[in-house]
Parts: C-alpha cells; sequence; structure tokens
C-alpha cells in the first residue's frame, strides 16, 4: 500500500527544486517510485505517472493453438495496463524510450523503467537488434517484467533483399522473446508489432514475420498479441488465421462474433475480473481455497487444490496455529506463489465478506494477483447470489484505501453456470456503480489538496524506512547535514568534481572518516540550500553505487537479460526456516519477514572458490542497512554496506556466528526494521585481526601464505573477498523502541 509523506509549506521549496534528486534516490536506495501532489503550480503527479492514450477496452479478436499446445491470441487493447506476466516494449538500441509506445510504458513504469534502461546499456552496451532484455516492470502492473526489444529498421525506399534481411532480424526478436520468457519460467507474454512503428517495417510482413516465428515457442501457456489501433490488430488477425498457427484439424475459434466467458469491472485501482476456470491452474501470485481443520479435503476445491500441490501442502497446514483463520502455505506444485486458505468456523454468511477482505489485505502487502473460488457455497450451503454480493463488496471496500494496483479473479467452475451468471450480473451491476461510488468517496473524502509525496514500494518494509528518510527530511531545518555512506570512498574524479559544484553553491561540503565511517558534512547559512545540496550529495552516492553493482555483475557474468536474484518470503512451517528466528524471539524482536534468497551467478562463483578450501563454510550472520539490502542480494557482501561500528580487527567484511553478536555490532538508530542476513561464510585458515588490516596476514605457520580470514574472539570473522560469504536469509525485524532514536546523520 503506498504511504503519503506531506510537504511542509518551508519545505516545498527544497523538493520543487530537488524532483530529479529524490526521485532517484528513493528508486536507488528503497526501491520506491515516487509521485509528487500539489508541491508544483500544476498537479504532475498523476498526469506523469500514466501516458495520454486513449483508453481502450481489451477486446480478444481472435484465438488459436500452436502444435506445441501454446494458445496464441490477438487483442485490441492498451498494452501499459494489460494483464500478462510480461510485456514487450518496442525498443532502440540506446533503450531511450522517448516516443510511440515506448515512451507510454516508460511513463506508466515510473522512473525505474528508465534507470534501469541507463543502468543497463552503462553496464553492457546497447542492445543489439534483433536481440532483447528483461527488466523489472517498475509500476507496470499486474505483468511482472517488462521485455525491451530491438527490431529492424527500413528505409522509406527499400529493396526486397533489405527487407528479407530486416525479416530475419525480426524473427531474431521475437525468438529472443520467447527465450527469455521460459528460460525465466514465465507463462504468457504480451507482443506488440515491432519496427512496424517509426521503424517503419511494412505493417502486413511485420505481422507475418511475428506470427511465423511464434512456432518455436514451447513452455509457454499464451501469447498474446496485443496492439491499440485497429489496422495493426486487424493484420495480426489475418496473418494468425492465413499462416493456419493452429494444430492441423482443430478449428480457431473467433472472439470477436461469440462472447466471451469472462466480466470485468475496475473498483478504483483494482481490476476485477470473473472467468470460468479451474482455481488449481490459475497462474496469479496468490489462489484461495476454501476449507476445514476437520478435513483439509472434505471440500471439491480444497480436494482439486492438496491434490495438485502434492501432500507437503497438507503437512505444511496441519502445523499451522490453531488460531489462524486464514492459512499461508507455499505453492508446491501449483503455478502461483502462495496458497491462502480460508478455514470455516461456522456457517455464517457475513464471514464470506470478512475472510476475502482479510485476504486481499494480505495480499496487498507483496503481490500483485489473486484469485478466488465461488467461497462459501459448498458445504457452508450460502446462497450463489449472496456469495457474488458478499465477495464484490469486500472488494469494493478494499478498494476504497488502496492507491496500488491488484488484479482480483474469481475462477468459476465451467459446471456452475448459475454461480457464473450471478457473478455476471453482479459485475454487471458493479461496472454501473463503480463510477458513481468513486466520486461519492471523493466527495466523502475530501481532496487531499495539501502538498504531499507518495511512495510506492516494492516491499513495504522498504517503503516505511523510505517514508521515514524523507519526513526526517522535510521535517528538520538545519544549516549542518552529515550524510554517512562509507561508498564515499569510491568516489572517483568525476564525483570528486560534482561535489565541488555543489560547494561553489553557496555551502562547504566536507568529507571525514573515522571509526569505519565515512561521512560528507553539507554547511551553510540557509537551510534550504544546505537541504538541497544535501541532496544532491545523496544522488552523487547513489550513482556510485549503482556504478559499483554494474561493475560487480560485469565480474559475476550476469546475463544481461536474466533476474539477478530472487528474494521470496517463506512461513515458518517451511524447512528452509532459520533456527536464529527462535534465538531473536526470545530476545523480545518481533520477527516481520523471513526471505530465502538465490542469485545463481554468486552461488557459483561461491561455488569455485569453496573448492579451493579446506573447510566446509559457516553460517553466519551480518546486519545491513535497508537501503544495501538489494546490494547485498545482487553482488553480495561488501565492507562498505555494513561497517562496524569499530572495525578493530581489519577494514574487511565483518560477520557474526550469532544473532545477538549481529546486534550489538551493528546498530542503525536511524531505521524502522533490522535487516540480519544470514549466509554462509568461507573462513578457511583464520589468524586473529588487528586494526588497519586491509588484506588477511600471513600465516604464523607459514610464511609464505596468507590467511584466508581472521577472527576477533570466538563470535567475529573478518573476510577481505566478497566472494568468500554467500547472502542465503534476509530476517527483518521491528526495531525495539530503545534501539530506534534519531539520528543526526542521514544514511
Amino acid at each position: 500500500m503506498a504511504s503519503k509523506v506531506h510537504v511542509p509549506r518551508a519545505s516545498l521549496e527544497i523538493v520543487r527544486r530537488s524532483k530529479d534528486d529524490l526521485t532517484n534516490i528513493l528508486l536507488s536506495k528503497y526501491n520506491c517510485d515516487v509521485t509528487f501532489s500539489g508541491v508544483f503550480d500544476f498537479d504532475d503527479g498523476a498526469a506523469a505517472a500514466r501516458p495520454s492514450r486513449r483508453s481502450v477496452r481489451p477486446e480478444r479478436r481472435f484465438e488459436t493453438s500452436l502444435h506445441s499446445g501454446v494458445v496464441v491470441s490477438v487483442w485490441k487493447a492498451d498494452l501499459t495496463n494489460f494483464p500478462a506476466d510480461v510485456v514487450v516494449n518496442a525498443a532502440n538500441e540506446n533503450l531511450l524510450h522517448i516516443g510511440g509506445l515506448a515512451l507510454a510504458l516508460s511513463k506508466a513504469g515510473g522512473a525505474r523503467i528508465d534507470r534501469d534502461s541507463r543502468d543497463h546499456v552503462r553496464t553492457y552496451g546497447v542492445v543489439h537488434t534483433g536481440t532483447a532484455v528483461m527488466m523489472n516492470a517498475g509500476s507496470l502492473l499486474p505483468c511482472k517484467k517488462i521485455i525491451h526489444a530491438v527490431g529492424p529498421r527500413v528505409r522509406n525506399k527499400y529493396c526486397q533483399t533489405e527487407l528479407s534481411s530486416a525479416e530475419r532480424l525480426l524473427d531474431q526478436t521475437v525468438c529472443s522473446i520467447i527465450d527469455l520468457v521460459e528460460n525465466n519460467g514465465l507463462r504468457t507474454v504480451a507482443i506488440p508489432a515491432i519496427s512496424s512503428g517509426i521503424f517503419n517495417f511494412p505493417l502486413r510482413n511485420c505481422a507475418e514475420t511475428i506470427v511465423r516465428a511464434l512456432n518455436r515457442a514451447r513452455g509457454l501457456k499464451e501469447i498474446l498479441l496485443v496492439n491499440i489501433d485497429e489496422p495493426t490488430v486487424r493484420e495480426m488477425e489475418r496473418a494468425c488465421k492465413e499462416l493456419d498457427l493452429h494444430t492441423r484439424g482443430a478449428s480457431s475459434r473467433m472472439k470477436a462474433s461469440t462472447k466471451i466467458p469472462t466480466s470485468s469491472a475496475h473498483f478504483e485501482n483494482v481490476r476485477v475480473t470473473v472467468k470460468r476456470g479451474v482455481i488449481e491452474d490459475e497462474q496469479t501470485d496468490v489462489i484461495v481455497n476454501s476449507t476445514s481443520r476437520e478435513n483439509w479435503t472434505a471440500g471439491p476445491i480444497s480436494k482439486a487444490i492438496l491434490q495438485k500441490a502434492g501432500p507437503r501442502m497438507e503437512k505444511q497446514l496441519q502445523k499451522a496455529s490453531p488460531d489462524e483463520h486464514v492459512i499461508v502455505t507455499d505453492a508446491y506444485q501449483l503455478k502461483c506463489k502462495q496458497v491462502y486458505h480460508i478455514l470455516w468456523p461456522v456457517s455464517q454468511d457475513y464471514y464470506v465478506e470478512t475472510a476475502v477482505l482479510q485476504c486481499l489485505r494480505m495480499a496487498s502487502a507483496s503481490h500483485h494477483s489473486i484469485s478466488f473460488p465461488a467461497v462459501g457455497t459448498g458445504n457452508q450451503g450460502l446462497g450463489k447470489r449472496d456469495v457474488a454480493s458478499y465477495m464484490l463488496r469486500a472488494v469494493a471496500e478494499f478498494a476504497t484505501n488502496y492507491p496500488k494496483k491488484l488484479d482480483v479473479c474469481f475462477v468459476i467452475h465451467p459446471s456452475e453456470k448459475d454461480m457464473f451468471k450471478a457473478f455476471e450480473e453482479e459485475m454487471s451491476g458493479a461496472q454501473q456503480m463503480a463510477p458513481r461510488q468513486g466520486r461519492r468517496d471523493e466527495h466523502s473524502r475530501g481532496t487531499d489538496s495539501s502538498p504531499h509525496i507518495t511512495l510506492s514500494g516494492t516491499s513495504q518494509e522498504a517503503q516505511h524506512e523510505a517514508q521515514r528518510w524523507l519526513s526526517q527530511l522535510l521535517s528538520k531545518s538545519s544549516e549542518r547535514v552529515s550524510v554517512c555512506n562509507n561508498f564515499i570512498l569510491h568516489l572517483g574524479e568525476k564525483e570528486q568534481t560534482r561535489l565541488g559544484e555543489i560547494a561553489r553553491r553557496g555551502v562547504s561540503v566536507e568529507e571525514s572518516f573515522d571509526h569505519g565511517q565515512a561521512t560528507i558534512t553539507v554547511l551553510g547559512n540557509l537551510p534550504n540550500e544546505v537541504a538541497v545540496a544535501a541532496l544532491q550529495v545523496e544522488a552523487v552516492l547513489c550513482n556510485a553505487v549503482d556504478e559499483f553493482v554494474s561493475q560487480e555483475k560485469r565480474q559475476l557474468s550476469v546475463s544481461p537479460g536474466g533476474l539477478d536474484f530472487q528474494r521470496e518470503a517463506i512461513s515458518p512451517s517451511n524447512p528452509d526456516y532459520p533456527d536464529a528466528v527462535k534465538a531473536l524471539q526470545q530476545m523480545g524482536q518481533e520477527i516481520v519477514k523471513v526471505e530465502r534468497v538465490w542469485n545463481a551467478a554468486m552461488k557459483q562463483s561461491f561455488d569455485n572458490l569453496q573448492h579451493q578450501f579446506a573447510l566446509a563454510p559457516r553460517k553466519m550472520f551480518q546486519c545491513v542497512p535497508a537501503h544495501f539490502c538489494d546490494v547485498v542480494c545482487q553482488v553480495g557482501f561488501n565492507a562498505e554496506c555494513a561497517p562496524p561500528d569499530d572495525p578493530q580487527y581489519g577494514e574487511g567484511i565483518y560477520f557474526a556466528s550469532t544473532v545477538k553478536k549481529a546486534l550489538e555490532v551493528w546498530k542503525f538508530p536511524n531505521q524502522e526494521y533490522v535487516y540480519i542476513v544470514e549466509a554462509e561464510v568461507l573462513t578457511g585458515k583464520s589468524t586473529p585481526g588487528r586494526c588497519g588490516l586491509v588484506v588477511p596476514p600471513v600465516l604464523d605457520t607459514n610464511p609464505a601464505e596468507r590467511s584466508d580470514s581472521v577472527y576477533g574472539g570466538p563470535d567475529i570473522s573478518v573476510i577481505f573477498n566478497s566472494r568468500q560469504a554467500l547472502p542465503t536469509k534476509i530476517i527483518i525485524c521491528k526495531m525495539l523502541r530503545k534501539q530506534c532514536k534519531e539520528s543526526s546523520c542521514l544514511h
């Protein structure tokens, strides 16, 4: 859920002058997209966040299937809000999204799209014609990823040889898209008519080339050919029919003249779809089950879900706390990420609305889509029309206070024709009432015209940290601001020149290094000038961190189009749930979330190094600041990310053998949460550490050989090679009040 930070009038000048810096800092440090409202003479928040494209209701024109079973469909729809796992952007080689579909997707996706594109080109160079790269989709909900695909350009006066060459390159482009989607385990992709716009590829040839290339697909569920203009849609439909892509003997299914068994409506930012299908086959982030503790498989829905998921799901259910009304389990063999199991205490009609509302709130914390069956119509015996009304009412109530996008799907079994009809009729009423309801809610709540900044983060914890950081910045008026960040040590000549330019604008910029902590202090007589300069310094440091991550990725040989890393929440019943959680709970820490970290490139590098060590890795811990959590997940541990308060054993990367010791070594008083990273660490041959070491000392037993690490007592180890440690888990705790005191230093 997004959060607002109100801008005091005294700070309006700071925000107006620092809009770009603030946007880049919050995105770089906290993975938060930013919307400014009432800050400028015009409200550029909502307008800047959405492209000025005409609204088009999604319309499926044609559907067929390949010999491999992959469904191919043609749609007239707006790609900026289309529901697919992946959307494809028709990009140029430099990933500069300055016009047409590219600009629309860039605006809809927020600042992350442009920043990730710049970072990619800076790290790997231009994207060559005929290739594609996959990146984070930013705010392009409900999709999970965006692919930037570079198709060929065709001159106005072209010959047949040139067109044939362009067709081969476009075929390569589409194959690159399919490979990226399949290799990353995604199931649906929406592809526009690449190269047919300003790249001047003849539309008819473009459609035929793209459709022919689709026959390479094997592991996808559906390829959706999506365009917003009627001529292109017609050409894609024609190409699919004429090239006879579907399995021989099977008839294509025309959707223009027959009614599609789906119905949809919008409640504020929440998109609701009712469809026919089986819930256990859904690929949304979350699917919902309706069950009972007395017999987990008593109903047909629960039985089907548990059978497809496998026996481990029922074992996990049996371990759940008796106080839970909605149990969260892993997906196991299902295609979703998690399953929410609604437990029925008694046959109460109002419980339908309560349970659906609880599931929506749970899903909104970290997911973008959720599918429900028609709950309450089985053993509970509730009426079909009542159930449809209760479930849609829950969505409407949830949507009034949820500013982000969420895809909600009600999946009705094909045999339940009366149930589908009940939902369809209720949905029809909802479509008529939704606009009036929205205006009434807006009037009742009042228009928030006071200047504010809205933050939308990928995780609730990071968003809270960003809100805390921004609130502190805007609420204090000071002639002295200190920015603490050890990546100051990475600043090169270009960055130092930039700091000099900042210092020439009526403020002084001083660097210091004390007890292992690097600080830049900005001083001046005018608090607003100091604040603006401090944000410029923050932006310089964020750029230095991004440069560092890019360099480390090159050393790790991360695939340009691959997924860098994965952070996946795990439940207490999961066998991988860390034992350290119990120790933290005994210390009074409130556990917010536990995540598993996976990074294939780092794992391979770690495994290669492990073969050189005689000793097995140790399980150790490090506390990291919120804004360096993703850096550790992407490229591993680094001395600059989490220096201890007193580096008395050397200038390396510190680890503690227990979580208790970790909380003693690292303290971040300016954070709302504690991020404890569990890691496998190759300490190898170790010797005592001492202050000032920058490399391991020689071994006492063999002066010709250096030690692999140093130690500071039984609980502290220090390594000097980041490849000797592999992050495996992140434990996020709520900061205890006595720990959570304000600091004068911005981190």
